[in-house]
């Protein structure tokens, strides 16, 4: 059985990064992003949110999530987004660069979770703000994580308001496979 072995599996790597503590150097794929125990470990996390995400989904049971690890989600996910490195594992990025092109992500159920993902340099940026963008997306904070991990469609339990098209494009292309 999977359900068994995946618990198993989580258990033991829970242990092994206990064990090694959060300042352990190590190799990551990616060394702007951290290169110690503390990244793993904190990737691994929000991997096993969006995957949980999808079982639950998938299930048709409610998602539930704690705010504090919402909030680390989508800065986690908006950080390594914003690598430039990121570029060259998804060229199709490069595109969603231009004049006017930021969206903004309102948390309405959680006082100063906001975001703003600026696309209109050369790289892609972020920054935790309230600012008029050209896309605004207003929600519950887990529904907002639901919608930046391409699990549910903006719009769906969020309000958009603006550029709906460019926020849908933006939504496929960088959204976790």
């Amino acid at each position: 059985m999977v359900g068994p072995w995946l618990v198993e599996g989580a258990a033991l790597t829970a242990e092994v990064l206990r064990e090694a503590g959060s300042s352990l150097e190590l190799w990551t794929p990616l060394e702007r992003a951290g290169t110690t125990t503390a990244f793993w470990a904190r990737r691994f996390a929000h991997e096993t949110v969006v995957h949980r995400a999808d079982a639950e989904l998938a299930l048709g049971v409610e998602y539930e999530l704690d705010r504090e690890v919402a909030v680390d989600s989508m800065d986690e996910w908006m950080a390594l987004g914003a690598l430039p490195e990121m570029f060259d594992f998804h060229p199709a990025w490069r595109e969603l660069l231009g004049e006017g092109r930021t969206v903004h992500l309102h948390a309405t159920d959680v006082p100063d979770a906001e975001w703003v993902v600026d696309l209109t340099g050369g790289v892609i940026t972020w920054r935790r703000a309230h600012e008029k963008s050209a896309v605004a997306v207003r929600g519950p904070l887990v529904e907002l994580l639901l919608v930046v991990y391409g699990r549910r469609p903006p719009g769906q339990r969020t309000e958009v308001l603006g550029d709906s098209a460019f926020l849908e494009h933006w939504v496929r292309t960088v959204a976790f496979g």
